[in-house]
Parts: structure tokens; sequence; C-alpha cells
């Protein structure tokens, strides 16, 4: 009986010590940055940071081998980096050059691993036919690298790096010296190898730039005190370069979607112009959530406000308030949906976050407002009408039939249940139409009687009541 407990008390004793180990241990995500620097690269870091809140991970590790890339992607990348509440990391696991090089000042901790390289940060143009570096004017780029030069002894400094180092890796025209040894002489591009970024200078002695070579992915996990198991690596898909060209898109996205459901809601049936704004929608929605904008709740949000304004059309005509609640509901998810913020770091997303995504949203609105008036125009009149009403309706519902009963229902007469200004809403007998009364304006509940239409709406005059 006494062994029996003390091997109960021993296996409740290691329990213990296992879980205080689990929770004592940091956990690690490893994003891989490799390749060229580009929209692709935002989207992957964006997303692996959003899942280190999410799940809770205390270091990211961005693994880094890299040529370099676009300064405007980069930028974006430091300040993610910078956002994030946690531990970051750079192990420079190659080469880390030009764009690489800067993103590991806006990191934490550098290390390297063995025959590493870092370096040559100096902003060149690129060709965008060749691809090629080439020289920039001499005003433009004096005062690119004196911009990049700033910004980049500011994350330097913050994170407790070197800050004259970095200036020396941008500026071409710096020298770099420490303690008596000249580093880089003006004219030169300043690269380390992994030797010479951990070496020690000063007094107290400081690593000129790398906290240590380390080996491989394992030997730093085991640095650091993360536990086998307690890390994991981010895998790039190919979605995220999907998602670049399809957030290059997104007014055209936006335009597409609000025109097709516009067309759908005025073409009987559910066809071709239905489809293709659903499909836009999904597509705009996809590319946000592929590129780490947001989840799919902003496509929630969308598709309530969506269901509530066609319970206002189909429904409720005239009453407001589903339509209002809708639009709102609308608006908000296709602008939220790609601001960039995390509720876990900011509980709203700033002015300038909001800024791009309202600015492409208004322009879309006005296109799309402007498309609408011509097809409400000139659509009617073109054998295009007739095919997409025709398609809409799978067959069941001939054209010929559609003219039909339009015919039977001119002289009917029915009561507005909204202003026509001069388009609205009027009840004959038990069906709800949209009408227009063209150059007038007329209140509601008023009579009215159908003169004739104009594609699928009625146009109507002001009857007196007898």
């Amino acid at each position: 009986m006494r062994s029996l407990c003390l091997a109960f008390i021993w296996t409740f004793l290691a329990t213990i010590s296992c879980l205080a180990e689990e929770v004592s241990s940091p956990r690690a995500l490893i994003v891989p940055v490799h390749e060229e620097i580009s929209d692709t690269t935002v989207y992957l870091v964006r997303r692996g940071l959003r899942q280190a809140l999410e799940e809770k991970f205390s270091i990211v590790i961005l693994d880094i081998n890299t040529p370099g890339g676009r300064l405007d992607a980069t930028d974006e990348i430091m300040k993610m980096i910078d956002s994030f509440p946690g531990t970051t990391i750079s192990y420079v696991n190659k080469e880390a050059f030009s764009a690489g090089a800067l993103i590991t000042f806006s990191t934490d901790k550098i290390f390297m691993a063995p025959q590493s390289v870092i370096g040559a940060a100096a902003p060149v143009m690129v060709s965008p036919l060749s691809s090629a570096p080439s020289e920039m004017p001499s005003t433009m780029e004096t005062k690119i690298t004196s911009a990049l030069s700033a910004k980049i002894r500011g994350f330097a400094t913050k994170n407790g790096h070197n800050s004259d180092l970095a200036e020396a890796m941008i500026n071409k025209t710096a020298e770099f010296v420490i303690d008596g040894q000249t580093l880089k002489r003006a004219g030169d591009l300043l690269t380390l190898t992994d030797a010479e970024a951990g070496k020690v200078y000063g007094s107290p002695e400081r690593p000129l730039l790398s906290s240590g070579t380390i080996g491989s992915r394992e030997e730093l996990y085991s640095f650091l005190g993360v536990a086998q198991g307690s890390w994991s690596v981010l895998t790039p898909t190919g979605m995220e370069k999907v998602a670049f060209w399809l957030n290059k898109l997104r007014p055209l996205l936006l335009l597409a979607g609000i025109a097709g459901i516009y067309l759908e809601l005025k073409t009987p049936g559910f066809g071709a112009p239905g489809i293709i704004g659903g499909l836009s929608f999904v597509l705009y929605f996809g590319a946000a959530y592929v590129a780490g904008l947001s989840g799919w709740e902003w496509f929630l949000v969308f598709f309530i406000g969506l269901a509530l304004i066609l319970v206002e059309f189909f429904f409720l005509p005239g009453t407001l308030v589903p339509g209002l609640m809708g639009a709102v509901c609308i608006v908000a998810g296709v602008i939220m949906a790609v601001a960039d913020f995390h509720p876990s770091i900011q509980n709203w997303p700033s002015l300038m976050q909001l800024a791009r995504p309202m600015t492409e949203f208004a322009v879309s609105v006005l296109l799309a407002i402007c498309l609408m008036l011509l097809l409400a125009r000139w659509l009617p009149k073109t054998p295009l009408y007739s095919a997409l009403v025709s398609t809409s309706q799978s067959g069941e519902i001939s054209l010929q039939r559609q003219l039909a009963s339009q015919e039977s229902q001119i002289g009917a007469i029915g009561l507005t249940i909204s202003i026509l200004r001069p388009g609205g809403k009027a009840r004959f007998g038990s069906k709800f139409m949209d009408v227009l009364a063209p150059g007038c304006v007329i209140p509601q509940g008023s009579v009215v009687k159908i003169v004739g239409f104009s594609g699928s709406d009625a146009m109507v005059e002001q009857v007196e009541k007898t």
C-alpha cells in the first residue's frame, strides 16, 4: 500500500513538473522570408504574425534568405514586425542582402548561420522591363537614401542595434569606424560575414550586429529555450500569389460586384449578372482572407447586410429600416475586410488604415453609379438585355411572355408605398413593383396608373382619387 502511494505521488509530481515546463517554455513560429521580397512576402508575414497572436506564440523567427526586393513591401513588413507585442528574431540562413538586411533591424535579435552574409542595403532602381538594377538620378538617390537611413536608424535604436552600422549599410557615402578600425570607407558597400557581424567591440563589449552564429534552426530553438514540439513553421502557399493579383484588382471586383447585383435585381429570375456579382464579392473577400487582412467575419457582416436589403426589397418595401441597416453592414464589411489591423493589438483601425479601403470603396461606388445609369438607359434597347432575361429565367419564361405580361399590366391602378423621386415602389393588388414617374415627384400613398415599361420598371403617372 505504501509503495502504491509513493508511486502515485511520484506520477503526480512528474505530471505537474511536465505541465509547468510546458507552461514556462516559450512557443515559436518560424516565418520563411525567402526569394525576392514583394507583396507576396507581405501577405505571408502578415499571416504569420496574425497566427502568432491568435495561437499565443511568444516568439516569431524570420528565417531570412533573400537577395532583397521592393522597398514599399519591406517598409510594410518592418511596420508589422515592430507592432508585434512578443519577441521577434531574424535568423540569417544564408544571405540577407538589401531589403533583407533592412528587415533584420526591425527585429529584437539577429542570429546568423555559418558562412552567412548580411548587408549591401543601398537602395537601387530596378527597370520593370528587364528587372535589372540601374543607377538612380543623384537627387532621387539622395532623397531616398536620407529618408530610408532615418527610418532604419530609428528601428535600430529602438531594438538595441548599432544605428551607425545601419547607416553604413544604406548610405554609400558614409564611413564606419569602430574601436579605431575602419570597416567601411566612403563609396563602398558594407557587407558582413557571420563572424564579422558577431565580433565584439567597445567597452563594455558587445557584438557588432549578430547575437551569435547558430548552426541550424533546431540549435536556435534550443538556445532560445523553445522545447521540442513548441515551435511551428509557417508554410507559404500559392494562394498568396493569387491574392496579390486579386488585391490589385479590388476596385474592379467591387465595381463588378455592385453592377452585377444591380443588374440581377433589375432582370427577372437569377442568371449571369447575379453569378458575376456574387463571384466578384467572393473573390474580394477571399483575397482579403488569404492576404491576412481579415477573417471571414466581415464577409458574414456583408452577407447579413445583403440579406437585409433583400428583405427590404421583396418583403418590407418602403419601411427603410432593414435597407439602411443592410447598407451599413455592407459598407462596414467591404471596408473593414481590407483594413490592415488586428484586434489583439488595437481595438479599432486608425484613420490611416481606413483611408485606402474607404477611397477604393468610394471610387468603386461612383463608377458603379455611372455604369448603372448607362445600363438603365441603354441596356433595355440592346440584344444583350434579351439574352440576360432569357438566361436568367433558365428558359422558364421567354422574353415574349414577359412582354405580354407587361402589356397586360398597362392601365393597372396601384398605390405608392414610397415617395417617387422619380423612382420608388408601388403596390398593385398583392404585387409590389419598382416604378418610375419621369419628370415629377409623387408622394407616398398616391394613386398611380401604369402607362408603360422601361426594361423591368413600370412607368406610372398620378391619377386623381375618385
